[in-house]
């Protein structure tokens, strides 16, 4: 990419990569290394990462156990996962995105139902997970 000009690559974390049960306790060595790996050779090439924490992959152990964005206690959870990332990868990274699209989470995972976890006309769903996923980007600011 560098011989391209490009000066930035934005990338998404995969949350259930580096946890699959989404909690923050043992990380995955590959998935850790993985991101380890792609982060320094973007650096060592004068290209800026970018990174998002949330792009539409909810650990299903946590639709299964919370309901996913639905509820509250997902948010600290999400926090955890967060300040992770925030310490292992924030030495090199400057430019952090919290949720992508958040309203495309809400409307289509919960309204439309053409996303995860694919629940269709749950309409007061659609607002707590919105009014949620807020909360998620307020706590990270």
């Amino acid at each position: 990419m560098d011989f391209l000009g490009v000066t930035f690559y934005q990338f998404s974390i995969s949350w259930p990569r580096l946890f699959p049960t989404g909690v923050v306790a043992n990380a995955n060595e590959k998935g850790l290394h993985y991101y380890n790996t792609l982060i320094d050779s973007l650096v060592h090439r004068n290209i800026e990462p970018i990174v998002t924490l949330y792009h539409w992959d909810l650990p299903l152990a946590l639709q299964e156990k919370y309901g996913g964005w639905k509820n509250e206690s997902v948010i600290d959870i999400f926090s955890d996962y967060a300040t992770f990332c925030f310490q292992i990868f924030g030495d090199r990274v400057k430019y952090w995105i919290t949720i992508h699209n958040p309203y495309l989470v809400a409307w289509h995972g919960y309204g439309t139902g053409m996303h995860a976890p694919g629940e269709r006309g749950k309409i007061a769903a659609v607002y707590t997970v919105g009014h949620n996923l807020i909360k998620v980007q307020y706590n990270q600011v």
